[in-house]
């Protein structure tokens, strides 16, 4: 028993010790806190607010694009970024403040080329790059997808599973695959209302 209070308090000195060295080395604000086991790379071109938290096994990378220019990934003050987050940026990602990130969500801001009148392998054409922006006051749920363009506005619900081709509208709710979005906030009655479905069409 001895032996296991000693190697878990080592552990967890290890732990802290590579917390700390890890922030340094990321622009952060106050009372921020990423947890370990994660990747973030290169940590020079990630920032992160203030009072947020990213949960263990994430892995927010970018990707010097063809044009050379490093991408940035920024994400707000006061956020939560669920377990096994990706962040995939050959373009900007840019995520607002008070956002709530579930588990198992993907970010990806670039493509891989896939010209085959080239006669070059895909894996060996430049990216496609497409920066996303994500809203303040949003909530992705459960094992969501977002694709390269993609814009969400402010005070927008993401449904579980839900995979994000286009931009969503602020005040609203999306969900499916490919999202479309079903409800809409009404200011004057106060409340969230089904969206008509030629509005979603359009």
């Amino acid at each position: 028993m001895i032996i296991h209070k000693i190697v878990r308090r080592l552990v967890g000195y290890y732990k802290i010790n590579e917390q700390k060295v890890m922030m340094k080395r990321i622009y952060h604000g106050n009372n921020s806190k990423i947890c370990r086991p994660c990747v973030l790379y290169p940590e020079d071109s990630i920032r992160i607010g203030e009072n947020t938290v990213i949960l263990e096994y994430s892995r927010i990378q970018t990707y010097i694009n063809r044009d050379n220019k490093k991408p940035q990934v920024s994400i707000g003050d006061n956020c939560l970024i669920g377990y096994r987050f990706s962040a995939l940026a050959g373009g900007d990602i840019t995520i607002g403040n008070n956002v709530s990130v579930a588990s198992d969500v993907t970010i990806v801001a670039h493509n891989h080329g896939f010209d085959l009148s080239e006669n070059v392998l895909i894996k060996d054409q430049p990216l496609v790059i497409a920066a996303v922006s994500i809203g303040n006051n949003v909530w992705i749920g459960e094992k969501v997808v977002i694709l390269p363009g993609v814009h969400i506005g402010d005070n927008v619900v993401v449904g579980a599973g839900s995979v994000v081709t286009k931009s969503i509208p602020d005040n609203s709710v999306a969900v499916g695959n490919p999202a479309i979005v079903k409800k809409v906030y009404d200011f004057t009655s106060k409340q969230w209302v089904r969206r008509k479905e030629h509005e979603n069409e359009n």
